[in-house]
């Protein structure tokens, strides 16, 4: 079920590390909710780049963090980080789609990897 993308894109991917924002495809995005897994999620600005990753089929769902908070807010979107999602060195990006069914059964997210 998982979509690995290794493309240009992956090098303006950058871990702020202790800091409080990242950088996700060129964006500046504040970092958020840790789950209990390691991960955590970004908020980010919509912005083009983001709504055409947000438009694709969903084939993912958030691994530790509820994204139900983050479902009305039309003002940003949400992205959960997983560090080793497809493997080591690796980080799986899960960018909640527009209008997510939240039933516990949909995917709601369009996932893929990045190598580090």
């Amino acid at each position: 079920m998982k979509k690995y993308m290794f493309v240009g894109f992956a090098a303006a991917v950058l871990a702020g590390c202790g800091s409080k924002t990242e950088t996700f495809l060129g964006i500046e995005c504040e970092r958020g909710v840790k789950g209990a897994n390691g991960d955590y999620v970004l908020k980010c600005p919509v912005t083009d780049e983001l709504k055409m990753v947000q438009s694709q089929e969903p084939n993912a769902m958030f691994a530790s963090v509820n994204p139900a908070e983050y479902a009305a807010d039309a003002e940003h979107i949400y992205i959960n980080v997983v560090p080793n999602d497809c493997g080591d060195k690796t980080n799986g990006y899960r960018v909640l789609v527009k209008d997510p069914v939240l039933d516990g059964e949909s995917l709601y997210a369009v996932s893929f990897c990045v190598k580090q």
